[in-house]
This record gives structure tokens, C-alpha cells and sequence, in this order.
């Protein structure tokens, strides 16, 4: 019982109180460059080509010892169209920047890709599924036959059509509930 009045302990569980409070304002508080809220569709894409290709290049250059000519031209405009689009993903989802940013609250990871606030759109699940599909086959060639894959223009083509229309809608979407 003398512990539990003793000042030292009380101090000390003052002092816990404290730090708790401070930690959950710094959880809750948000700037424009907090990390925190949903997934973005745009950014795990970029995400996904820029590891797969070092993923695939890697994998070469250490089972066969090659590394000069390894990266097509197919990868290369693959990585650019992905990183306008989750550029361009990130200023459309920008507000006026003098405004505080408030956090989205996330719904998974999948739910976040496939919908904005009025639930799943299907320019979302085109440019995933289209994603999936050129990933695979990318993927299966690295491991199966050791090479970057060198996918037609057309194909290129259809991939930049599918992200300028997720782009072009996603000015549309509705603003998830904060």
C-alpha cells in the first residue's frame, strides 16, 4: 500500500500519462508529407515496376553474370509511364497547400486500390488488372528464360491508354470520408 502513495511512483505514472498524450497527438497529427492514410493506387504501381525491374535485373546479372544489355526499351517506357502516373496521382491528390492535410483513414490495402470514397470504380480494377497481367508475364520471362520481356508497342500503347483513363477519372472521384 506504501508503494502505491509513494511520490517517486506517482511522479513517475504523471510522467507515463504524459508521454502517452504526447505520443497520441503525434500519432493523430498530420502535415502534407505524412506518410499515413490510404494506399495509393498510383505510388504501388510506380512501387511495383521499380522493384520488379532491380528484382529482374539482379536476378540476371547474379545467375548468368550479365548486366550490359539487359534492360529493354519496353521496361524503360513501362517505368516512365508509371512514374507520371503516380506523379501525376500525387498532385491531383494534393489540395492547396497552405490548407492542413488531414489523414485518410484506410479501408486494406486492396480496398484503397480498387475504390475511392463511393466504392469500387472500374477504371481502378482495369489499370490493376492490366498492371497484374504485364507483371506476370514480365516476371515469368526474368525467371523462365532470363530476360527482360520486350512487349510490343501496341501493348505500350494499351498501358498508357489504361493509366491517362485512370488519371482523367480520378479527377472525377469522390473524396473519402476523413
Amino acid at each position: 500500500m506504501a508503494a502505491a502513495t509513494d511520490p517517486a511512483n506517482q511522479a513517475l505514472a504523471d510522467r507515463s500519462a504524459q508521454a502517452t498524450q504526447v505520443l497520441l497527438a503525434c500519432k493523430n497529427a498530420s502535415t502534407k508529407d505524412d506518410p499515413g492514410g490510404s494506399f495509393s493506387l498510383g505510388r504501388a504501381q510506380m512501387a511495383l515496376w521499380l522493384g520488379l525491374s532491380i528484382a529482374g535485373f539482379i536476378f540476371i546479372w547474379l545467375t548468368l553474370g550479365i548486366y550490359r544489355n539487359v534492360i529493354t526499351e519496353a521496361i524503360l517506357v513501362l517505368l516512365g509511364i508509371n512514374s507520371v502516373t503516380g506523379l501525376t496521382a500525387v498532385i491531383l491528390d494534393r489540395d492547396d497547400p497552405n490548407k492542413p492535410v488531414e489523414k485518410e483513414i484506410t479501408k486494406g490495402f486492396w480496398a484503397d486500390r480498387i475504390s475511392d470514397g463511393g466504392g469500387p470504380k472500374l477504371h481502378r480494377i482495369q489499370m490493376i488488372g492490366w498492371t497484374g497481367i504485364l507483371a506476370i508475364i514480365f516476371a515469368w520471362n526474368v525467371v523462365a528464360n532470363f530476360i527482360f520481356v520486350e512487349f510490343d508497342a501496341y501493348l505500350l500503347m494499351h498501358m498508357g491508354i489504361v493509366n491517362s483513363a485512370y488519371l482523367g477519372f480520378k479527377t472525377q472521384e469522390t473524396v473519402p470520408a476523413k
